[in-house]
């Protein structure tokens, strides 16, 4: 049924803690990336498979905080299941 596979990932985004509670808890929604620099234009960016990826990106925002609008305190990693749908891989 699933010869290319399903469409679902698992994908890890790091953030600060603060942010990930107020996710989780419905307070706001995870806000796109809209930075210049972003890799692959506007959206959120999550590591696939790889929390321990996010985290360390998260630590890197933290130790460069000019890189981000809201830097981070306390490194934090949400995880999601993504069905992918339609897309380039």
């Amino acid at each position: 049924m699933y010869s290319r596979g399903s469409g679902i990932v698992y994908g890890f985004h790091g953030c600060d803690e603060e942010v990930a509670y107020r996710v989780l808890t419905l307070q706001q929604p995870l806000k796109d990336s809209v930075n210049k620099y972003d890799w692959l234009g506007n959206g959120m960016y999550f590591w696939e498979n790889s929390p321990s990826r996010a985290l360390e990106y998260a630590h890197h925002l933290k130790a460069n905080p000019g890189r981000s609008k809201n830097p981070i305190q306390k490194p934090f990693v949400l995880g999601a299941v993504i069905h992918l749908g339609n897309c380039l891989d």
